[in-house]
Formats: structure tokens, sequence, C-alpha cells
């Protein structure tokens, strides 16, 4: 961060999108230019910055509005701060790459599953035999500790995605 002084008291200024985007690019050894393209967010935040995202998500995020992209007529244009906005929105649904920067923040059982996936096998091979209602009363019971609660919601999000539902 940047640092002005005044007589009385140093104030830290706030880095830009683009000054926060800035180990992004170098990480995914890209030039930064804005705007840019999904296909092109897709690699930095990929290779960049260790997030597990797809054209598709970025996509579905730029449709909804979830994320303000500018819209082109080849699809959407990202700025910085629309980049910065998708990371924080994969950060917050833990949609991590397994050797990234965001090993230490991952549970035993996430770290698992991406192994597990990145062989082609699943940690849950049962999951076909439990239903969404079964799975969802289990989770909402209150006797349960949480890293068993937390198991059982990376199980419901694995059953969610194999169905195509998110």
């Amino acid at each position: 961060m940047e640092t002005s002084t005044t007589q009385h008291e140093t104030v830290e200024q706030p880095q830009s999108a683009e000054q926060q985007l800035a180990r992004c690019w170098e990480a995914a050894a890209m030039e930064p230019k804005y705007p840019v393209t999904t296909r092109d967010v897709v690699k930095l935040l990929r290779s960049g910055g260790g997030y597990d995202c797809s054209a598709d998500l970025l996509d579905s995020w730029g449709r909804s509005r979830t994320v303000t992209p500018e819209v082109s007529s080849n699809g959407f244009l990202w700025s910085a701060e629309d980049i910065l906005v998708a990371a924080a929105l994969l950060n917050s649904s833990r949609r991590w790459l397994l050797n990234s920067q965001h090993v230490g923040k991952m549970t035993g059982v996430e770290l698992a599953e991406l192994q597990a996936r990145q062989i082609g096998q699943t940690v849950f091979e049962e999951l076909d035999a439990v239903d969404f209602r079964t799975l969802l009363g289990t989770i909402a019971s209150e006797r349960l500790d949480s890293e068993t609660r937390l198991i059982l919601c990376r199980a419901l999000q694995s059953k969610l995605e194999i169905a195509g539902l998110i």
C-alpha cells in the first residue's frame, strides 16, 4: 500500500484494483490489459490466483449480473474491479485449486476430495445411494459435530455438481 504523510499522521492509500491484481498477472505470466475477455480472466484466476473457475461459471455470473462485466458482441469484457469481485466470489465459495496458495485454507475433506478428483475418483463412493432430502435432513441435525457437518456439506455439493445443478 502506498502511504502519504501529513504533518500529523501517516495515512495509507488503498491500492487500486489494478495494483491488487498485479501479482496475479505476474504469476499467470500474462501482460495486464483491460478490459479482459472471459477466456483470459479464467487463465488469470486459475494460473495467477489459484481459483477453480471456468468460462461457463464466469459467463453465468455475467448473465445473472452477479458480477457486472461489460457486455460486448463477443461475450463479456472484465474490468479489474469485476475480476476482483469474481475472485471474492470464488474465494467465499471455496473454489480453489489443489496446488495453489489456498491449500492452507482447505479442510482435510476438501484436500482429500480434490486429490481424488485429480485421479478421476471420489471420496464419496456411495453418494448415489443417498437422496438429497436425507442428506439435507442429516446436515440439519443438531447432533452433528462441525467436522461431520462440513463433510456432509461437501458431499451435498458434490452430488449437486454431478447432477449439474451447480
